[in-house]
């Protein structure tokens, strides 16, 4: 007993650094729970793959490695395709290690993602300590710091679920949390032009990382000096928000990403918050029954926890209007995306200090604040069952399955130049090694500034109205006219189609201009005239 006694002391003696060893440790059991959806197969084997727009970016980290640039493949247009460049940058050097199989990607990108996730559950339990610091908060109780761990852990499933699929959703994030603490300094003044480069840093890796800064920001003008700390901060980050997009300029002559254009414009407002209130209205509904009246009702009883719990919680409430007003995005679970994934930490962040710090008497505050916490965090909840349950298991991506292995086929007939006409335009053209035309505008032009369609278009194959965003424009036939591809994975549109003949290939049908001499003819069975 008394040494039950000296444990329980000791680990309450530093309660954040309980809370970060026990959410860093279920971090990485979501992480390592969604990732085995990604040991996938192909009839030539297994191998552990990314979904299938982070494949993408390793077409342009690959290329770039090889020296051709940063291009979605060897002479093509220079069209940027990504909108992540930190994280190509990541992805050029993982294919520069010694041993790097491109069959094991996901592998690398794992463990990669994990180590960021390791740095960002060390980040928030030194980001508590300083709240608890502020708040003259010394020995919160086993019961609270369990429910802090609990909250943060289940809040943030989705982020790790990201993570496990190859997204550099959990790097940018770290970014703008480690900002965060940054400006939570309590022995000596807020590193002010630290925080300026982090926030850089995120917006390097995603443009809309910005978003969660602004927890950093808030603190920076309340504690780092006011405006003129806001401006010095923010003077460093928008030199180099600058220079990336003069650096983009110089090379693909756009002063804002191809994924852009695709996704932001031609889409009316209304039908594009329908859809984005659609897909996330249960965390909408959340924050607005739960979180807020809890935040409410806590900055009655103390306004110092209210207050932190409040900048805590506006990224958050930040990236979940970004991601309704552009129609939502890749869905993990309950509405919740990419895009607020990069809110979730801070979320958790606040909803702990209110656990941790609210004042023991007031005891009807902290029930409903807990009550609260729970609602908050339980499709999140739900999400780590699924990850953990040993019974079952993630889904396996059979799409990316498929992808792969119709890449694998190309490259055994495609002779080096061809292109390939594709829907997906990830691992498709990775395993090929081929050169794309892509269908679905991703990294065409053409298609990227055409308006949304809001009924499927002529000859579509790859248009998806719902859920939309990035999806929903397509013109096949101007594509199939204006880029003349050598090959297609699809059906080529009408007036195309003449000039294409059908074959297949271990079973697998695809499509070659007639009489090229980018196929080779005779390892493939023609259709019979």
């Amino acid at each position: 007993m008394p040494a039950a006694r000296s444990l329980r002391a000791r680990l309450l003696g530093d309660p954040a650094a309980v809370i970060a060893t026990g959410v860093g440790a279920l971090w990485l059991a979501a992480l390592l729970r969604a990732f085995w959806g990604y040991e996938l197969e192909t009839p030539r084997g297994r191998f552990w793959g990314v979904a299938d727009d982070v494949y993408i970016s390793a077409d342009f980290a690959r290329t770039f490695l090889q020296g051709g640039g940063l291009r979605w493949f060897p002479e093509a247009p220079k069209v940027e395709g990504f909108s992540n460049p930190l994280w190509v940058a990541v992805l050029a050097v993982v294919h520069a290690l010694p041993g790097f199989r491109e069959t094991d990607l996901g592998l690398w990108l794992v463990a990669v993602n994990a180590a960021v996730l390791v740095a960002l559950a060390h980040a928030y339990g030194r980001g508590l300590r300083r709240a608890l610091s502020l708040l003259s908060v010394e020995n919160p109780t086993a019961g609270r710091v369990a429910l802090s761990v609990l909250v943060s852990a289940s809040g943030c499933v989705v982020l790790c679920h990201c993570a496990a699929i190859g997204f550099e959703t959990a790097l940018a994030t770290w970014f703008a949390f480690a900002a965060f603490v940054d400006a939570l300094a309590v022995d000596g003044p807020v590193p002010v032009g630290r925080v300026g480069v982090l926030v850089g840093l995120a917006f390097w890796t995603r443009m809309d990382a910005v978003l969660p800064c602004a927890a950093a920001v808030v603190l920076v003008f309340l504690r780092g000096g006011g405006a003129r700390g806001v401006a010095r901060a923010l003077s460093i980050a928008s030199v180099m928000m600058a220079a990336s997009f003069v650096a983009r300029f110089l090379y693909f002559g756009q002063w804002l990403p191809n994924t852009y254009y695709l996704k932001a414009t031609g889409w009316p407002l209304r039908p594009r918050l329908e859809q984005g209130m659609f897909l996330a209205l249960a965390p909408v509904l959340l924050l607005a029954l739960a979180v807020v009246p809890g935040l409410v009702l806590v900055l009655r009883r103390s306004r110092a926890v209210g207050r932190l719990a409040a900048i805590a919680l506006l990224p958050y409430g930040l990236t979940l209007f970004y991601s309704v007003h552009n129609g939502g995005d890749l869905v993990a679970a309950f509405g919740l995306d990419r895009f607020t994934a990069m809110g979730t930490p801070f979320l958790v962040f606040g909803l702990s200090i209110v656990a941790l710090a609210l004042p023991a008497g007031r005891v009807s505050a902290f029930v409903g604040s807990a009550v609260a916490m729970v609602v908050a965090a339980g499709p999140a909840l739900d999400g780590l069952r699924t990850f953990l349950d040993p019974r079952g298991g993630a889904p396996r991506d059979t799409l990316v399955e498929a992808f792969a292995y119709q890449g694998e086929l190309i490259r055994d007939f495609a002779r080096s130049g061809a292109r390939v006409a594709v829907c997906a335009a990830g691992a498709t053209v990775y395993f090929s090694h081929a050169g794309g035309v892509d269908l679905l505008g991703k990294i065409e032009p053409l298609v990227a500034r055409e308006p949304v369609r809001e009924r499927v278009p002529p000859d579509a194959r790859c248009w998806r109205g719902f859920p939309g965003a990035g999806h929903n424009k397509e013109d096949t036939p101007l594509v199939f006219a204006e880029r003349h591809p050598e090959i297609s994975v699809v059906v080529p549109p009408g007036r195309a189609l003449g000039d294409y003949e059908r074959f297949t290939y271990r079973g697998v049908p695809f499509y070659a201009r007639r009489g090229t001499s980018f196929v080779d003819w005779s390892r493939v069975s023609r259709a019979r005239k």
